[in-house]
């Protein structure tokens, strides 16, 4: 969920965000949740948008040994409607 667009530019973005999450580990056969934040940065190519997020996460409920890390993506998305 993005909070606070700081570049609110066309076609460029820096944002910040929160979101939550729940999965399953399967080696400890296990249900677990996270509470994360995100900051990212996205540019749009044409139809195509590119982005870079950090996310920090905080895992809070059955989380073997492992109760923060930080994950970084890169990812694509196809822009419909723009």
């Amino acid at each position: 969920m993005k909070l606070f667009e700081l570049i609110p530019s066309n076609g460029i973005g820096l944002y910040l965000g929160a979101g939550m999450g729940l999965g399953y580990y399967q080696p400890y056969d296990e249900v677990f949740a996270t509470f994360a934040g995100n900051i990212g940065s996205y540019v749009i190519l044409g139809p195509i948008q590119v982005g870079l997020d950090w996310r920090p996460e905080w895992n809070f409920f059955n989380t073997p040994g492992n109760d923060l890390t930080f994950n970084l993506a890169l990812s694509g998305r196809l822009v419909f409607g723009r």
